[in-house]
């Protein structure tokens, strides 16, 4: 039976068509399977994280950075159950996406050891703002700059604007599409749901530009604190949160997913894209996770534990020689250990 109507389905409506056929079936248990796992190793890796860092602000934008592979993978496993709730957990995604965003600026000023410190070490060479998305493709039109109090506050608020603009923005499209003014996942030019995720979208650009300006001139100053595959995880999840999410808007105008069985075109799409997020989520999560352990076991084998290079001290090859070896000449002082050593061997990076 089609569904071709405006009429979106409940979530027993939901249940009882996924479970009408072998594939369906297939697909729900493995969307719901996938989930699950994400959760159980984001809560691993919370646990692991908890245990090796203090408590304090830089624990907290960590846990809250990679909090994002479960968010989304709870708000899109949500859309997929209960279709009707999809606007609704699309704006709880959207304001924990923006808040994220501006934590991994938190986080840079975490590592420098506040804002001040943080211009006064990316000043002391100029830095270029053309970055991507928006002036990657316009370096020779932008010359560098010094950073100053001034430019660092600006550039911040660009990264801040998001926290506000993104979520009233899909807050009211929600409002619209509940009081009947629209039609989810429908583009049309006379339709204000749809300037509402342009709106969004630059919004969103903004923000990243402002971030990769901070990030690009913190690379040579944090290169310990493992920024790079912090930063990929925000990139991952905007990209598919985005991108996708407008490629399939744009899909459910075009009617490429028609009306069939009990879902109308429009609620097709968003299946489709809710069940495709999922399992990135997954994926992402693994991915940072082998990276994050890859790092970890390197950084292990490079500087050994205390107890182990003070072991070492003892063999009589190398600089620490014991007394009557080569004409009775004199050991040498044991070496001291940095304290930032010391600190990388007893705990992870974060």
């Amino acid at each position: 039976m089609k569904n071709c109507s405006d009429v979106t389905l409940t979530a027993s409506d939901v249940f009882s068509a996924y479970t009408q056929t072998a594939w369906s079936t297939a697909i729900f248990t493995t969307t719901i399977i996938f989930a699950l796992i994400t959760y159980l190793l984001f809560g691993y890796i919370t646990i692991r994280i908890q245990r090796r860092t203090p408590f304090g602000p830089r624990r907290i934008f960590v846990v809250r950075l990679i909090g994002l592979f479960p968010i989304f993978s709870l708000t899109s496993l949500t859309g997929f159950l209960v279709p009707r709730a999809s606007n609704i957990v699309k704006w709880g995604s959207s304001m924990y996406l923006a808040h994220t965003i501006y934590s991994f600026l938190l986080l840079l000023m975490e590592y420098y050891g506040g804002p001040q410190k943080m211009i006064e070490t990316i000043s002391s060479k100029p830095m270029s703002i053309a970055r991507a998305p928006l002036a990657c493709c316009f370096a020779p039109c932008f010359p560098k700059v010094t950073m100053d109090p001034r430019k660092f506050h600006l550039i911040r608020y660009l990264v801040l604007q998001v926290t506000v603009i993104r979520p009233t923005c899909v807050f009211f499209n929600a409002v619209m599409w509940a009081d009947g003014v629209q039609e989810d996942s429908f583009v049309d030019p006379i339709n204000v749901g749809l300037y509402f995720q342009i709106v969004t979208m630059v919004s969103t650009l903004i923000s990243v530009y402002g971030l990769q300006i901070f990030y690009h001139a913190s690379l040579d100053h944090l290169e310990e604190s493992l920024i790079r595959p912090k930063f990929a995880v925000l990139q991952a999840v905007l990209l598919t949160t985005n991108i996708e999410s407008f490629i399939f808007t744009i899909l459910a105008w075009l009617d490429v997913f028609p009306c069939i069985g009990p879902w109308t075109s429009g609620s097709r799409t968003d299946v489709v894209y809710n069940i495709i997020v999922v399992h990135e989520m997954l994926i992402f999560l693994l991915i940072f996770g082998f990276i994050m352990l890859r790092i970890r076991r390197r950084q292990t084998q490079g500087f050994g534990t205390v107890s182990s290079m003070a072991a070492s001290s003892g063999e009589k090859s190398g600089p620490f020689q014991e007394d009557g070896e080569e004409g009775g000449r004199e050991s040498q002082p044991l070496q001291t250990i940095p304290e930032d050593v010391q600190e990388h061997s007893s705990q992870d990076v974060v």
